[in-house]
């Protein structure tokens, strides 16, 4: 793949495009970039849908009615989250991923017991074979 040069169309820096995006990609990786590049394509589509917003409270005041404890959660659990890190766009999108690291432990510690679950019982069952295998062979030369 070969990589394109292009300039920011927010800081006038030039930047090599990311191979998967391409052409389409119009600003580089700055955190700051990103979000100027989100809030002018936010403000296009309200241009474009101005109606969209008008009347909905209504509607929401009834949906909030009904889940009485969606705001509170959702706002503790804004309130609790890390501030995102500062870096590629990616480390801003991907806050969880803590949760995620500790769910794959979880996962690999007991993967580790049933692991040592089997060694233990494949050790029995050879000690059980060993004797009985000596038994047998102790039966045959008596006999």
């Amino acid at each position: 793949m070969t990589t394109v040069r292009k300039t920011c169309e927010i800081c006038q820096a030039a930047f090599e495009a990311d191979p998967r995006v391409g052409e389409r990609q119009r600003v580089c990786r700055q955190i700051a970039c990103q979000r100027e590049r989100k809030r002018r394509a936010q403000q296009q589509w309200v241009a474009k849908n101005p109606g969209y917003f008008t009347g909905r409270y209504p509607q929401l005041k009834i949906w909030l009615a009904t889940h009485p404890e969606y705001l509170k959660t959702y706002r503790q659990a804004r309130s609790s989250a890390p501030p995102p890190a500062s870096g590629d766009i990616q480390d801003e999108s991907t806050p969880d991923f803590s949760k995620h690291l500790l769910a794959a432990r979880d996962i690999q510690d007991e993967i580790s017991v049933k692991i040592n679950k089997s060694r233990q019982h494949l050790e029995h069952i050879w000690m059980i074979y060993k004797t009985s295998s000596a038994h047998v062979s102790a039966t045959l030369s008596s006999a």
